[in-house]
């Protein structure tokens, strides 16, 4: 998968009317929304050239497109504490970062750091970039919750990512689907499951396809997990499915350590925790369809599920049809029970 101009134009035309004018004025709308930063061009021309800015966040992911119109060089000035993946849609830009120096990626490489105090960004002229962030805290505590320990060193990333390698695949659809998302349905975000799922799903692909100073060590198993700890989290689950649920949660639930709950999982039921959840929501999916109480759409973000698709994909697989077979059914019986009663 590979991004372009193109295939960021709806997102530009929806979220650009946020932020447009001047460098110095896109550095001062950054500073408002996001953090103290300074934005400054580096030719005389730049003064006048026209910049503009479009971004989304939601549920702690955020998605912004930057054209600055000239050659500009652009800083942190305080600490954002903000993980970003940034990819040069045109043109080419570098990042000098306090603690790794300077990262100047090739044509298919994507720079990758954390946004602190004294970041700097050069951009070459007729610069466009896309910036996919989260907050660094909600890794950190990731990690610690998966060591169950408190972290010796910071985490650190590798500063460049190489687009065309299989690590890059799975951060690369996660942003296409975010973008989709929050282009076409931007309100589903209000869907507290959806927006559960979308950080969870973030956090995991990042610590999972990037590398990082954590990625190779050992990670604790833990002592085994009885059968009714696995039990006592599928309970659970069943009983607050419409609500956000998280590993964590399940863990705290639990009380076991995420990682010994996942190895539960693995051992009794050869799944993951998010996957029997998934499972238990396609069924209760299914009884809504069944019942008529819901359009496919509804059904769908009601169950936390943001792409139609991958939710029939899923449906399919779990129920043997499809879900508009299910909801046409059910608008049968109904017709049927209505006949007989009139009779």
């Amino acid at each position: 998968m590979s991004f372009t101009l193109q295939s960021f134009e709806k997102f530009r035309k929806r979220y650009s009317s946020i932020l447009s004018g001047t460098v110095e004025m896109i550095g001062d709308g950054i500073s408002q929304r996001i953090g103290a930063y300074s934005a400054k061009p580096t030719a005389v021309r730049g003064r006048d050239a026209r910049s503009e800015f479009a971004g989304f966040t939601g549920a702690n992911v955020t998605l912004n497109c930057v054209n600055w119109g000239s050659p500009v060089v652009g800083t942190a000035l305080d600490d954002h504490n903000t993980f970003c993946l940034s990819i040069s849609l045109e043109g080419h830009a570098k990042t000098f970062d306090p603690d790794l120096g300077t990262i100047d990626p090739r044509i298919d490489e994507a720079r990758v750091f954390c946004w602190q105090a004294g970041t700097q960004t050069v951009c070459s002229d007729s610069n466009t970039v896309i910036n996919f962030s989260v907050p660094c805290d909600l890794l950190q505590h990731r990690v610690k919750t998966m060591y169950d320990n408190e972290l010796n060193d910071a985490l650190t990333f590798s500063p460049l990512l190489d687009l065309n390698s299989a690590r890059a695949k799975p951060i690369l659809s996660l942003i296409d689907h975010f973008k989709s998302l929050i282009t076409e349905t931007p309100e589903v975000l209000n869907n507290p499951l959806i927006a559960t799922n979308l950080n969870e799903t973030a956090v995991s692909i990042i610590l999972s396809s990037l590398q990082h100073n954590y990625a190779d060590r050992h990670l604790p198993i833990g002592n085994d997990v009885a059968l009714r700890r696995v039990s006592l989290a599928e309970e659970y689950m069943r009983a607050h499915a419409d609500q956000p649920i998280t590993v964590e949660t399940l863990a705290q639930h639990t009380n076991c350590g995420e990682r010994a709950l996942f190895a539960g999982f693995r051992r009794y039921r050869n799944a993951t925790p998010m996957s029997v959840l998934r499972d238990i929501r396609l069924d209760n999916a299914y009884s809504d369809l069944q019942d008529g109480a819901c359009s496919v759409t509804e059904c769908a973000f009601k169950w936390g599920f943001s792409n139609l698709g991958r939710f029939s994909k899923l449906y399919s697989e779990k129920h043997g049809e499809k879900p508009s077979q299910t909801a046409n059914s059910s608008g049968m019986h109904a017709i049927g029970k209505t006949v007989v009663g009139r009779r």
